[in-house]
């Protein structure tokens, strides 16, 4: 009765746990929808390559070895709330533009603005690559989620980032796992590299899904993102 099941007999789903797959079906099958959540992963995952390589990056690139921690984590730190800055103003913009062309353009100025930091000579020049990297990848999150919101159902949104906090956090794992990997193989400087051909790809993916007239070049209506006792009242 609580919904435990006798031994040896057999499992049934019930009505809702089958609805629930259904759902989560449904909202696969959502037209760019994986694309989207190819974007979440490969973001996080780009993002991670060079968390096990920074430090003996930067312990190559000055002279005082001793400090090598605390410029990472300035590094990390500075980068973030650039991110974090860019982010409103990547917002707005897409409002006005369409948050589909402001992924697209942020994904290939992160392409632009790692492929340099593979080459760095000294401290300040990865320094300010990273800074620009930082306020170019503040354009993308936001893009994704204002996308996910206009092409799944209001009553399926959360399922929706149910599953795209999944992949996120897998991304989150397996970035630096591959990061370590490819420094240990072929060096230090290829993650980064490697970020900026992968930042490449993600673009030239949105660019195709843009090209073929999906709904990511659909832009969302202020309307669209409004309470509905909001919009019961305008109306």
């Amino acid at each position: 009765a609580g919904g435990f099941r006798r031994k040896g007999e057999l499992y049934s789903p019930s009505g809702r746990e089958k609805n629930g797959f259904r759902t989560m079906g449904t909202i696969l099958r959502t037209e760019g929808f994986l694309t989207v959540l190819v974007v979440y992963f490969m973001i996080y995952t780009l993002g991670g390559l060079i968390i096990p390589v920074l430090p003996i990056f930067i312990e190559q690139l000055v002279q005082d070895t001793s400090r090598v921690n605390t410029i990472s984590g300035t590094f990390i730190a500075v980068a973030g709330l650039l991110s974090g800055i860019s982010a409103a103003y990547f917002g707005k913009i897409g409002d006005r533009f369409g948050h589909s062309r402001v992924l697209l353009f942020s994904l290939i100025a992160t392409g632009v603005l790692s492929l340099p930091q593979a080459v760095a000579g000294n401290i300040w020049e990865l320094f300010i690559e990273r800074c620009l990297m930082g306020l170019a990848v503040g354009g993308i999150i936001p893009a994704v989620n204002v996308i996910v919101s206009s092409i799944i159902p209001k009553e399926r949104v959360g399922s929706a980032y149910g599953l795209t906090s999944s992949v996120t956090c897998l991304g989150i794992g397996a970035g630096p796992a591959i990061g370590g990997s490819v420094a240990a193989a072929i060096g230090i400087r290829w993650p980064f590299a490697l970020m900026g051909v992968a930042s490449f790809g993600l673009a030239w993916l949105v660019g195709r899904m843009l090209g073929k007239g999906t709904v990511l070049t659909r832009r969302v209506e202020p309307d669209e993102l409004s309470p509905p006792a909001v919009k019961q009242a305008a109306d």
